[in-house]
């Protein structure tokens, strides 16, 4: 995902309240410079709220999909990237019943996450402005009751996602229609 720098300022200022939490980023394997300059910028972002970066924040190498999903197993919330939704990345926090922020976009690419999670009947933590996405992850990061309630919900809802034929029976009445069509 992208991490747009417009939004920078939301992991300090969780950071702020939680104190004790660090945040995860993937190193891009086939762009070092790009996590390079993330890098920089975020640990700029942690300098102007007067926190020492290195306590915070957490670069890993690119993970296969086993080590992926251990990440996500231990971690406390999924934190969509405004702007820009996860997507695929979404889903594997799904499968581990993990909580995510998201915070719907102008546009598609940054409304994937939300739309799964409404179609599961998961939207306690889909907010609509930025302060509402530090204050869910600092809940999230604090009080232990809600965020298993939270991962309760989408562990009974996710099959309606995993499960869901719409888009094949769609596309079968789709191509059905066309042959049909081609045959007149």
């Amino acid at each position: 995902p992208t991490h747009l720098p417009q939004y920078d300022h939301i992991y300090p200022r969780i950071a702020q309240q939680i104190e004790d939490c660090q945040f995860l980023f993937i190193s891009n394997p086939k762009k070092e410079e790009i996590t390079e300059q993330f890098h920089i910028r975020i640990s700029e972002a942690f300098r102007r709220f007067n926190l020492n970066p290195e306590e915070y924040i957490v670069f890993l190498p690119f993970l296969d999909s086993g080590k992926y999903l251990e990440i996500n197993r231990i971690s406390h919330a999924f934190l969509d990237t405004i702007g820009w939704s996860a997507c695929n990345s979404a889903f594997e926090a799904i499968a581990c019943n993990l909580p995510i922020v998201t915070l719907p976009g102008e546009f598609m690419r940054g409304r994937h996450t939300p739309a799964i999670l409404t179609m599961m009947g998961v939207t306690d933590t889909v907010v609509s402005t930025s302060d509402e996405y530090v204050a869910l992850a600092v809940r999230l990061g604090k009080d232990s009751e809600y965020r298993h309630q939270i991962s309760e919900k989408i562990a009974i809802n996710k099959h309606l996602i995993y499960g869901d034929k719409t888009c094949i029976t769609a596309l079968e009445d789709f191509l059905e229609a066309a042959v049909r069509k081609k045959l007149k």
